[in-house]
């Protein structure tokens, strides 16, 4: 079955990345070649694809193995301001291409496409393709089909061989507003003597990357690739070169309001009279950082999960609760905009600048009636804590311990005082973890403690594919060992290992059928496969077709190139059968 991308946006962490959640694809890839119209030359690409319905820029990349920019090459005519930006599902796109275009082909009589960059019009016989609009000029030459998110101004922007009032000249029954702007039809977009591609001299331009905005300055110096989180204010901040007004003067399509502003696209900060680099960064200041913290920090905290600003406050003992927020006026003072994996201000000139090491001495307040003794370091429960968790956080005592140090939890938890502080330390008890050295990383912070066997997620991974890989262990079993994969697998993480045996579980596979080499096919077969083949995969369930790709290192073109009975959605990958993994 194929599968595609959806980013979990927010769910990032520091000891972790989110990896890409695969959910089922609905339908194989259009085969017909007149869709082709708006991608590279035939003569060039190697095999063609369809988005599906939904799909962003990015995800059909991804699906393909194929870096953004390198699908921006082989389609010149493909609009991606961002990997975010749609993908017309009703178009064939170039997947493959052995070498990408560098040169500028002549137009002919017949349907082709050329390799020019921006946009491609399709040049045809004077009859045109269908559909068009009644009026359309009889001397048109090149035409574009309209899709969703078009408009007049942005066709003229992509082309950039017209004016607008050409543009409406050529094609009346648009109107002089756009009002008329046929979905799923074709429009002129060039006549006789109108030029096929835009002018060289932009394009060319060695010192302005790709992509950026149709309208952006062309008096510009210095460029930033927008990432997540950015902001006109904080790009702004960040350089501190310039003002947000020049900003939005330098990029038009953005806006007043910082609506534009687009994901993965290069955007100006910088013209000729503006200083094209950002102002030296403090060495002392770490990154990131919240853009209004006070100038005169000394000493910084890297904000993680479970974390509160009264946490903070407790957990240095150096300033109050006041001067935090007054330190770092971005968090407020509900600590509702405290930041994750972002630096804070902990101390300033005057405040010590290291935390206290804890000695159990003074005793901090509230505590409960029977704490030990001999307590030496302490923790200040808060909303959502557990025994197990505080226990699993430290890692320094057993449970055991906790409860014999702080006898008023009972020995259920059911006396965890919240907001008050525990012992989680006393004479001899280590203020350190230990290292395991035989667990990998990175993993995810509660993978259970008992693993013995790991497996690192790669692309196309899902649960159920990794229990049906190892076929010992049930998904709740999986679901079980690493519980910040959640129970819809979710939080399944790229490049991460996940434990796949405890104790008491086979720790390897059971062994598969082998792989296979030789031109002579194994049986059985899946139908179709291409006669050089002399490489096979047995498959099993749970398999994706680009998961095999990546597995043995091949490209998701060349295994459907292969296996041609797979469609392209891998919606019918048969299981219990040989597919073709390498060929001559």
């Amino acid at each position: 079955m194929r599968f595609t991308d959806v980013l979990l946006s927010g769910l990032l962490t520091a000891s972790t990345t989110s990896a890409h959640v695969i959910q089922p694809r609905r339908a194989p890839a259009v085969k017909a070649s007149p869709a082709r119209l708006a991608a590279a030359a035939p003569g060039e690409c190697t095999f063609w694809a369809a988005p599906e319905p939904g799909d962003t820029c990015q995800t059909f990349a991804d699906w393909w193995l194929v870096p953004l920019d390198r699908l921006r090459l082989m389609n010149p005519s493909l609009y991606c301001p961002s990997g975010n930006s749609p993908i017309f599902s009703g178009t064939e796109w170039c997947v493959e291409m052995p070498e990408l275009p560098t040169t500028t082909k002549p137009a002919t009589t017949s349907t082709s496409t050329t390799t020019s960059r921006g946009p491609t019009a399709t040049s045809t016989a004077p009859s045109g393709p269908e559909p068009t609009q009644p009026n359309v000029t009889k001397d048109c030459k090149a035409w574009h089909k309209v899709v969703s998110g078009d408009g007049c101004q942005i066709i003229v922007d992509r082309y950039r061989t017209f004016t607008l009032s050409q543009f409406y000249s050529w094609n009346p029954d648009v109107g002089n507003t756009c009002a008329g702007l046929p979905l799923d039809t074709y429009v002129c977009v060039g006549v006789t003597g109108t030029p096929t591609s835009p002018p060289t001299t932009e394009p060319t331009d060695p010192t302005k990357p790709s992509p950026t905005q149709p309208n952006v300055t062309k008096d510009c110096k210095a460029w930033y690739k927008v990432v997540s989180g950015d902001g006109c204010q904080v790009i702004v901040d960040r350089y501190k070169t310039f003002t947000l007004s020049q900003f939005y003067s330098w990029n038009p399509d953005i806006g007043n309001t910082c609506a534009g502003l687009p994901l993965d696209t290069y955007v100006c900060v910088g013209v000729t009279g503006t200083p094209t680099t950002t102002q030296a960064p403090d060495p002392s200041k770490p990154t990131p950082t919240q853009p209004n913290v006070t100038k005169d920090c000394k000493a910084w905290y890297k904000v993680v999960s479970g974390d509160g600003c009264q946490v903070i406050v407790d957990r240095y003992k150096t300033f109050t609760l006041a001067q935090f927020y007054s330190w770092n006026p971005d968090v407020g003072n509900t600590c509702a905009g405290l930041p994750l994996d972002t630096y804070v201000c902990v101390g300033v000139s005057g405040t010590p600048t290291t935390t206290p090491v804890p000695t159990g001495t003074p005793t901090p307040s509230p505590t409960q009636p029977n704490v030990s003794k001999d307590c030496k370091a302490w923790y200040k429960v808060v909303s959502g804590d557990g025994c197990q968790i505080i226990v699993d956080r430290y890692r320094t005592f057993t449970l055991a311990q906790f409860y014999s140090w702080n006898p008023d939890i009972g020995n259920t938890c059911a006396g965890l005082p919240l907001d008050t502080y525990v012992c989680v330390g006393v004479t001899g008890t280590p203020t350190t973890p230990p290292v395991d050295p035989n667990k990998p990383s990175p993993t995810q912070p509660n993978v259970i403690k008992d693993c013995k066997a790991w497996y690192k997620v790669v692309r196309g991974d899902g649960c159920q594919s990794i229990v049906d890989r190892y076929k010992t262990f049930s998904l709740t079993q999986f679901y079980g060992w690493n519980p910040d994969v959640g129970n819809t697998c979710a939080g399944l993480p790229l490049d991460t290992y996940v434990c796949v045996g405890v104790t008491g579980t086979p720790t390897q596979p059971t062994p598969p059928k082998p792989t296979v080499t030789g031109t002579t096919p194994p049986t059985p077969v899946q139908s179709g496969v291409s006669k050089t083949c002399n490489k096979w995969y047995y498959v099993v369930s749970g398999d994706q077709c680009v998961a095999i790709a990546s597995r043995f290192s091949i490209t998701p073109a060349n295994f459907f190139r292969w296996n041609p009975a797979v469609n392209t959605a891998c919606s019918n990958l048969a299981v219990s059968v040989y597919v073709c993994v390498g060929s001559t």
